[in-house]
């Protein structure tokens, strides 16, 4: 199995990211634009640091450093311009590939 990124976060401003998604996929953004929020699934590119005060497994906490880098978050949508969604609250950083994206 093979996973493929389907855009990438290219700005981050504040709370507020801009998710570039690839013109092969554009057509599949089509009533995205009426959703209030979507569920976005990234990669990781870098994991925090495990806080030393955490004593739970990994499975238990929101913590990156997973054994599979995958980000999974709900990000309220401010816009969708043709192929860029503007989004709010999600933490994916500069340049991490989005892998998929959800109705929530």
């Amino acid at each position: 199995m093979e996973l493929k990124s389907i855009g990438k976060v290219i700005e981050i401003e504040g709370g507020t990211s801009k998710i570039l998604v690839y013109k092969d996929y554009e057509s599949e953004l089509a009533g995205v634009e009426a959703l209030d929020e979507l569920l976005v699934v990234y990669w990781v590119l870098t994991p925090e640091e495990k806080p030393f005060y955490e004593e739970k497994g990994v499975f238990a906490t929101t913590y990156t450093g997973r054994p599979n880098p995958l980000g999974i978050e709900r990000a309220e949508i401010t816009a969708v311009e043709n192929n860029l969604i503007i989004v709010h609250g999600l933490n994916a950083r500069i340049d991490a590939d989005i892998i998929d994206l959800r109705p929530v």
